[in-house]
């Protein structure tokens, strides 16, 4: 069966992607902190936005989706998130992902903790692979890292600052996720009635944080490399830790996982490029608001900047919904990930189409030409 017809949205793909992969790996990837309050706050302040269509106005036939961000032309307002440990929801899941951003220019941000080098990333993807840094207590780890994305060609330096203490997810510990994953009894039953995620990730082999690695002590246990990991990373990110790393990348600087709109001034002060208003996907603290509710804020305090934004979202429309709220560009994490989980390899550029068609359907239906005549269309109680 065709691919538009077996999976005409992401809703279908996400049911497909739970039936493939191992419950631990589902859990990892779909569920939030604590008991997920955030999760479904990202999912509810998205629905609560709707739209009155103008159907008899001069809106263009065509809606414009492209959009310039820093500099560069993208031929939609998305782009894909980065996932740590996306390797292990499904074998490969960076280079497929990158490889579909490639074709459907668009960007793919990589995340330090992916299971594969960064060089092969920029290699995929060379004008479309954005690098995301946690940055780290001790500076020579910093510049290592930092040298070695700005050696390999990527473009922009995505500093992510939401963690300032390890992120305890109770289904997560439940699971005793690890790289690779547990081999208690439960765990290999999980693999054995997935068969098809098993052979996959025989043959892409055992996955590894390949940024980190030259950076870690061999020889560590699985245990061992968790509570060290957590250790290097341990630490409210300081202003002056930002304004390092911004004075050591030559390129673009994106500061991701900011709520408040005083961080938002410290970034324009510190001459970042753009700021990712974030509850990272709902992951770590439960009780948060969703960016979509904080945009408003942080458009004060931009200045030159611009402002992206990332949570929940499932659809073309929910894209939409961001840029009326006041987005200039929206991140994806889950959504493609249900595409290569799916789908293999070609689930990125079929992510990608829905979003797109989505997109365009919403824009059509409210009558709105650009991107930026959205937030005409916004239902407001008293309309």
């Amino acid at each position: 069966m065709d691919a538009r017809r077996r999976y005409p949205s992401v809703w279908y793909l996400e049911q497909q992607a739970r039936r493939r992969v191992p419950r631990f790996c589902w859990e990892y990837l779909a569920g939030g902190g604590g008991r997920g309050g955030a999760v479904q706050r990202n999912r509810a302040m998205l629905d609560a936005i709707r739209f009155v269509p103008r159907l008899l106005g001069d809106a263009a036939d065509r809606p414009q989706l492209g959009t310039t961000l820093m500099g560069r032309r993208y031929d939609a307002p998305f782009g894909v998130a980065p996932i740590g440990l996306g390797g292990l929801v499904w074998p490969r899941a960076a280079e497929h992902l990158a490889a579909s951003a490639r074709h459907q220019n668009l960007p793919f941000v990589m995340s330090c903790y992916a299971t594969v080098a960064m060089e092969r990333i920029a290699q995929i993807a060379p004008e479309h692979a954005w690098f995301q840094l946690y940055a780290f207590h001790q500076p020579e780890i910093d510049r290592a890292i930092v040298g070695r994305a700005e050696q390999a060609g990527f473009e922009v330096l995505v500093v992510t600052v939401d963690l300032p203490t390890a992120t305890r997810r109770p289904h997560d510990a439940r699971n005793g996720l690890s790289v690779p994953p547990a081999m208690d009894a439960e765990n290999l039953l999980q693999m054995m009635v997935r068969p098809r995620w098993a052979l996959a990730m025989l043959a892409a082999g055992v996955p590894r944080f390949h940024t980190l690695l030259p950076h870690l002590p061999a020889g560590l246990s699985m245990a061992e490399l968790g509570t060290r990991l957590a250790q290097m990373h341990e630490g409210h990110m300081t202003l002056e830790h930002l304004k390092a790393l911004r004075d050591l990348w030559p390129r673009k600087l994106v500061v991701k996982g900011l709520y408040h709109p005083a961080d938002v001034a410290d970034c324009r002060a510190i001459g970042a490029d753009a700021v990712v208003m974030s509850n990272h996907g709902g992951r770590h603290l439960e009780g948060v608001p969703s960016a979509i509710e904080l945009l408003h804020a942080a458009r004060a305090e931009l200045g030159g900047m611009a402002l992206i934004a990332d949570g929940g979202v499932r659809s073309g429309l929910d894209v939409a919904r961001y840029a009326a709220a006041g987005a200039d560009f929206v991140l994806c994490g889950r959504a493609f990930m249900f595409g290569v989980a799916a789908m293999g390899a070609r689930g990125g550029d079929h992510v990608g189409d829905l979003l797109k068609a989505e997109l365009h359907q919403a824009m059509a239906h409210v009558g709105a030409p650009t991107l930026g005549d959205l937030a005409a269309g916004l239902h407001r109680n008293g309309d």
